[in-house]
């Protein structure tokens, strides 16, 4: 009898530790696959970002392309520079400027690139855009170029540099 209830004793312990193992391995998995659908969604929610952050950026720019091409025109290049500074203090905005069509920059606020060439920002082919381009640049900001038209003759680039936000699954505390 003694033997019998060691035995049982013995029994018992191993199939509590096969359980107990096997529940750790199911609960290792299913950590796993719950971490695996959090990289895709935010994956998902990153991609959905992006696209409505181009959405809102091509919409944005076009009235601001219709204001500077007004002012251009009437040379007042110190209302397009208050019209840029306004809006470079939005989040994630980190730069706009505007060059003459020889690649000079006439207002930027990086007052550091004003009557530099614009080809140390944007490649130079992307100066004889018809129509808005958006693209991510080498540092994976947005950068929007615009061509700024006064009837048919182009008659300047509008830059904006927007800083991608970054989507987390994270809780921020």
């Amino acid at each position: 009898m003694k033997k019998f209830c060691l035995f049982l004793a013995l029994f018992l312990i191993i199939v509590i530790l096969g359980i107990y193992i096997w529940k750790s391995l199911e609960v290792k998995g299913l950590e796993k696959r719950m971490e695996e659908q959090k990289i895709i969604l935010t994956k998902r929610a990153q991609g959905l970002m992006e696209s409505k952050t181009k959405d809102f950026l091509r919409l944005s720019v076009i009235p601001l392309c219709w204001a500077v091409q007004k002012e251009m025109v009437s040379g007042n290049l110190g209302l397009i520079d208050s019209y840029f500074i306004e809006l470079v203090k939005e989040k994630n905005m980190k730069l706009i400027l505007l060059s003459n069509m020889e690649g000079k920059i006439l207002v930027s606020t990086d007052k550091s690139l004003e009557g530099k060439e614009v080809f140390s920002i944007i490649p130079m082919e992307l100066m004889d855009l018809g129509s808005i381009k958006i693209e991510e640049d080498i540092n994976e900001n947005i950068r929007v170029v615009a061509p700024i038209f006064n009837l048919n003759q182009k008659i300047g680039i509008l830059v904006i540099v927007y800083k991608k936000e970054k989507v987390s699954l994270e809780e921020k505390e």
